[in-house]
């Protein structure tokens, strides 16, 4: 009876010695499990910070092209305006170059009489 219990008790230390082996292996994966998804939340962290400041950056931006549209639709108009006054004042110089040729014609008339 006595070597039965010795069997007994030895087949229980073989046991618990594989079940200690099977739950250090369990805690070794959980810890790897657990650095894997820890360096994962902290990668998505630093892209979540990242989009933030990115969206910053484009709003100002975006701000900064609103106003250069606008002095760009401002500069285009004055540019029409000045193109306008050069296309009168064009017209103005050819009338009065036709003038001028005239009054030479009419002096070089009179001259000849």
């Amino acid at each position: 009876m006595n070597q039965e219990l010795l069997d007994l008790m030895k087949a229980n230390l073989k046991d618990a010695s594989v079940y200690g082996k099977i739950e250090k292996a369990i805690v070794s994966r959980a810890r790897i499990t657990a650095i894997v998804l820890g360096s994962f939340l902290i990668i998505a962290l630093l892209a979540v910070v990242y989009a933030f400041v990115q969206q910053t950056v484009a709003k100002k931006l975006q701000e900064e092209l609103t106003n250069q549209m606008e002095q760009v639709r401002l500069y285009k108009s004055e540019a029409e305006k000045q193109a306008a006054l050069a296309m009168e004042a064009r017209l103005i110089a050819e009338e009065a170059n036709k003038m001028a040729l005239e009054q030479l014609k009419e002096c070089q008339e009179r001259k000849r009489k």
